[in-house]
């Protein structure tokens, strides 16, 4: 695995790293992808997050985070962005669940906090 857990492919002499866009469609990237084409066959959803799942990793992700191992039990609900359907939530809201009430960690939370802004910010200027 590659840095920030990317998966390298390796195609002849030229390593390509496949990459997820998370992002809304507007008129630029209409245009870069106008010549690009998908195999609707190979599209696949992800499967929604139900609600005692959720509960489960936020639990979950606050014991790894109480016991000192907060880059676990972050990584642990950064990575349902790439694996469940969080409903409109994002993975920023379930790290902001799972720090609520811990003693002591207010400046990670606010640390996600700032990031949330930030990403919902840019959501409503595109």
């Amino acid at each position: 695995m590659g840095e920030k857990g990317s998966v390298p492919y390796y195609h002849g002499e030229q390593s390509r790293v496949h990459l997820i866009i998370d992002c809304k469609v507007n008129d630029a990237l209409k245009d870069l992808m106008a010549r690009e084409t998908i195999n609707e066959n190979l599209v696949q959803k992800l499967p929604a997050l139900e609600e005692g799942a959720r509960h489960d990793l936020i639990n979950r992700a606050r014991e790894l985070i109480t016991a000192g191992s907060v880059r676990q039990g972050e990584d642990l609900l950064l990575e349902t962005f790439c694996t469940h359907d969080l409903g409109g939530r994002s993975c920023y809201d379930l790290l902001l669940a799972a720090y609520a009430g811990i003693e002591g960690a207010e400046d990670r939370a606010r640390l996600w906090r700032e990031r949330l802004k930030e990403v919902r910010g840019r959501e409503q200027h595109i």
